[in-house]
């Protein structure tokens, strides 16, 4: 019985020829056969650029299997597309230093995520609103990682959607490093939830 030529070639190596490709060619090579789909699949479930989230925008088969997105510091206006986005699966959201971030952003990120263990909104100054922040921590009750460092719009109601909400995920790490409005009562409530 003869190996099919994607069996030969190897997992790893599979997957590197697959990342030279452009978006739109993928869908036909995942109908190679069954290799070749498992690797356009995995290679679809971890953004690292705005061309790859722009071009899966449209396609919610494809974008609900994403688990992994990572854009810190982009400069590329994308609020518009991450809030329309559904991220069915999105595990780990790095969203660093992305001045574009707004309000808007983050409450269409509420409405289209529910599964994060991992979030960074470092250095997210354009984020003015405590009340999108809260619908996010809310809308994701798994998370174990938070950094909000340097986002101004932080306050102790976020710090306590994050530490008080029952049925949350105990998170392991909280980074509120430069945020100005935390209060005693954020302290408190940290240390009633973890103490």
């Amino acid at each position: 019985m003869a190996e099919s030529p994607a069996s030969t070639l190897g997992v790893g190596l599979l997957s590197r020829v697959i990342s030279y490709l452009d978006l739109p060619s993928l869908p036909e090579v995942s109908t190679v056969n069954s290799d070749f789909a498992a690797a356009v699949s995995r290679r679809l479930q971890i953004i690292e650029s705005a061309s790859v989230l722009q071009a899966i925008a449209g396609q919610p088969s494809v974008s609900e299997r994403v688990t992994d997105c990572t854009l810190h510091f982009c400069q590329e206006d994308l609020s518009s597309v991450i809030s329309a986005i559904n991220f069915g699966q999105l595990k780990h959201l790095d969203l660093s230093a992305c001045q574009w971030l707004d309000d808007s952003a983050v409450t269409g990120l509420s409405h289209h995520t529910g599964s994060l263990e991992y979030l960074d909104l470092y250095w997210s100054a354009a984020i003015k609103s405590d009340t999108a922040l809260c619908h996010l921590i809310r809308a994701n009750k798994g998370l174990r990682y938070l950094s909000l460092s340097g986002v101004k719009a932080t306050t102790d109601r976020v710090v306590m959607a994050a530490c008080s909400q029952p049925g949350r995920a105990m998170l392991e790490t909280l980074d509120l490093t430069r945020c100005p409005r935390i209060t005693d009562a954020s302290l408190m409530a940290i240390g009633s939830s973890y103490g």
